[in-house]
């Protein structure tokens, strides 16, 4: 049986991962309140590896399938991506190239009737079991992100009493439209009917089929510490609420891993990572940056710091839900009545004099060539209009300052993930931005996870933010990303946006091969979001590293894979 889920026609996830916290809870009870969980018989550090390193992460992970909406997290992402392995892997300059699980670039068959394309297995890649990494694996992962009911998989019933799958996969992006075949063990092809340019953006974070297990093994089978891996590195250890720590995969074909063992050390309060560096208690740090912090950093001796800005863009998503937000009116109060160029004065130009507004949600790139700024008539700050936007809702102004309707003062409640500085400085902006144009803005906060499961509830769970103030992170693949983030139905678009008109044109975008056609596309997606406002950009977000000078090999990589896309070229003295 093969219907196909009807809210996921088009796509979920290529182009952003969320950067600030999970996005679920881990419910299983193994290894819970700080206990031990350990892969079965463990494995010594193979080759010429040596020393440890310790990393301190502002979060810690909820389980090992980032392709799932639970465990879809950047700092899940730092760990998976040095045990899953893909068929292409982003480099810092944006560039992808093919991965060591494949024996080289995947290849275009056929151009039309259908559209084919190739990849083949490399003869050496094998899982740390001994296991083949095999067609079986790549099937797996199509078939659990295909949106479609597949032979044996579990089911469940929509709001219009169809069944659908259970599967939770946060993206079918290529994988929905394609049809998947098996050429040999090694050899795999995916046909569309019409062309998929984003090819080199499937199969990221290949499992392990042959040991996934239970009634829904791709939602449920990761969520433990994984007992095989096909990357460099091993888990050798989770002790939850502490720290997770990784030694090589001795069995690895691709480059052996220089270091012993690399920890995660979990500090979700940013602001005392640079004590932990300056104390030896953690090598590296890869904080969201503060300006009080990278100050402090960089008077550190011993240590190599450094900052930039990359695809990470933070903005202000809107609950439709709530009864004021439901109004596109007081959406556009909201915008008007925020200062962006005040926030990006005070919270970005201290990191650098180039940072700038942002008024593109897709194209998050000042530089790059495709962008374009659609934010029209709404680009900047004006209170009087807001005002009178608010009055023509019915809104009367009260004695305290802050407007009214029937007895209930405008109040809207925003919500960011607590214990990081900046976000909450940023806050504060907006608190005194938006009492000058009669709105209450009231800072509800919770730690990472926790914010996180308000904004993008687990199931059967309710949404509970009016705003939200967080990042989405760029990949080389910006199409996919926008049905991901706006389209109808999308398990990440939290804040329940739908407009048929940009379903229909991310799906044109997602199949024009012509790259001139296809920003044309985009930008006229993000013109119309403009004028819809389901969210308002607000500035890139500046990356920060710093590590001891005796760990060398590190590269920051501003993509969603993180600072750990190289950690196998680590060396620690």
């Amino acid at each position: 049986m093969r219907n196909r889920k009807a809210w996921r026609l088009l796509a979920l996830l290529l182009a952003f991962t969320l950067i600030a916290a999970a996005c679920g809870d881990d419910s299983s009870d193994d290894g819970a309140d700080g206990t031990d969980t350990t892969t079965e018989g463990g494995a010594e550090p193979g080759g010429d590896a040596s020393g440890s390193v310790v990393l301190g992460a502002e979060q810690e992970l909820s389980g090992f399938n980032t392709s799932t909406s639970a465990d879809n997290l950047f700092w899940g992402q730092q760990v998976v991506n040095m045990i899953w392995p893909s068929a292409y892997d982003v480099q810092p300059d944006f560039t992808v190239i093919p991965g060591a699980v494949l024996a080289g670039p995947a290849e275009i068959v056929s151009e039309a009737d259908p559209f084919t394309v190739r990849w083949t297995i490399a003869d050496e890649a094998n899982w740390s079991d001994g296991t083949p990494i095999s067609s079986a694996d790549f099937e797996f992962l199509w078939a659990s992100c295909n949106g479609l009911v597949d032979e044996g998989e579990p089911t469940t019933t929509d709001d219009e009493g169809n069944e659908v799958t259970a599967v939770d996969c946060v993206s079918i992006d290529g994988y929905g439209t394609a049809e998947f075949a098996a050429v040999d063990d090694k050899t795999v092809e995916l046909t569309w009917e019409q062309p998929y340019p984003d090819y080199e953006g499937l199969f990221g974070g290949i499992l392990p089929s042959h040991v996934a297990e239970g009634e829904n093994p791709f939602t449920e089978g990761f969520r433990d510490v994984p007992t095989v891996s096909g990357g460099p590195f091993l888990v050798d250890e989770w002790v939850r609420g502490q720290s997770l720590t990784l030694i090589p995969n001795p069995d690895y074909w691709g480059p052996q891993a220089q270091i012993a063992e690399l920890t995660f050390l979990f500090i979700s309060d940013s602001a005392t990572l640079p004590d932990a560096l300056r104390n030896g208690e953690v090598d590296l740090i890869y904080p969201q940056p503060q300006v009080d912090l990278v100050d402090q950093v960089e008077g550190f001796d011993g240590v190599t710091s450094s900052v930039g800005f990359g695809p990470v863009f933070e903005h202000l998503t809107f609950n439709l839900d709530t009864p004021a937000l439901a109004d596109l009116e007081m959406r556009q109060a909201i915008t008007v009545g925020i200062d962006r160029d005040a926030l990006v004065e005070a919270l970005m130009r201290p990191f650098s004099d180039s940072a700038q507004v942002l008024n593109n949600r897709i194209y998050n790139i000042p530089e790059s060539p495709a962008y374009q700024n659609n934010a029209g008539d709404l680009e900047t700050r004006d209170i009087e209009r807001a005002r009178g936007l608010i009055e023509g809702l019915g809104y009367t102004e009260g004695a305290d300052g802050f407007y009214e309707r029937d007895g209930a003062r405008l109040s809207l409640r925003i919500t960011t993930t607590g214990g990081n500085p900046r976000r909450e400085a940023a806050q504060e902006l907006l608190q005194a931005q938006l009492a000058e144009v009669g709105i209450e803005l009231v800072v509800y906060n919770l730690p990472g996870a926790d914010a996180f499961d308000r904004m993008f509830p687990p199931p059967g769970s309710e949404k509970d933010f009016d705003i939200a103030l967080f990042a989405w992170v760029g990949t080389p693949f910006p199409v996919p990303g926008i049905s991901q983030i706006f389209g109808t139905g999308s398990d990440s678009n939290s804040g329940g946006y739908s407009n048929p008109e940009v379903d229909s044109l991310a799906a044109e975008a997602a199949t024009e091969v012509d790259p001139d056609a296809r920003v044309e596309l985009v930008n006229q997606i993000d013109t119309i979001l403009w004028a819809d406002l389901p969210s308002v950009p607000l500035y890139q977000l500046p990356t920060f590293v710093a590590h001891v000078d005796a760990l060398t090999g590190v590269v920051d990589n501003a993509t969603s894979v993180g600072i750990t896309w190289n950690a196998y070229e680590w060396q620690i003295q």
